[in-house]
């Protein structure tokens, strides 16, 4: 088999200098679960796995000449504003609050976690069909080009 069967294809690999304190945010404001770590004999994390929903986030100390890397990472949940809300007191910064886009039928906001990684946190308000959505997207684009000026 070219994969494990309990991961996806894609998997964000965050790497922070305090593991421990990522691993608890992920716990906290996303209601993550540990279901795998790895420990240098100094008690350090070499590679933990969180599940988060149906996706898994890999958490880990830098090492050797690399530093820490920030990720940027998309969270559907069911509830963006209690997921939000969450994170916020999990220790999250505020970086967009959560609002409404209709372009993408979505309600979203944006968290920094003590990591330094940027979470995109939103949930899916309806479905829409892909050709309703390019439509919205081309009409909000020709509403905010700047209106031509008085010819000279």
């Amino acid at each position: 088999m070219w994969k494990r069967p309990e991961l996806g294809t894609v998997i964000p690999y965050l790497i922070a200098d305090d593991p421990d304190d990522l691993l608890d945010f992920l716990e906290d404001a996303f209601e993550g679960e540990v279901i795998h770590r790895n420990e240098r004999p100094d008690g350090t994390v070499i590679h933990a796995e969180v599940r988060l929903g149906d996706g898994m986030v890999i958490v880990a100390e830098p090492t050797g000449e690399s530093g820490t890397m920030p990720a940027t990472i998309h969270l559907y949940v069911p509830d963006c504003d209690d997921a939000f809300a969450a994170a916020l007191d999990a220790g999250a910064v505020i970086v967009v609050e959560p609002s409404n886009h209709p372009e993408s039928a979505e309600r979203y906001g944006g968290v920094v976690d003590p990591a330094g990684n940027l979470w995109w946190i939103a949930t899916r308000l309806r479905e829409v069909d892909s050709e309703a959505e390019e439509r919205l997207i081309d009409e909000l684009a020709a509403a905010s080009e700047p209106s031509p000026g008085p010819e000279d």
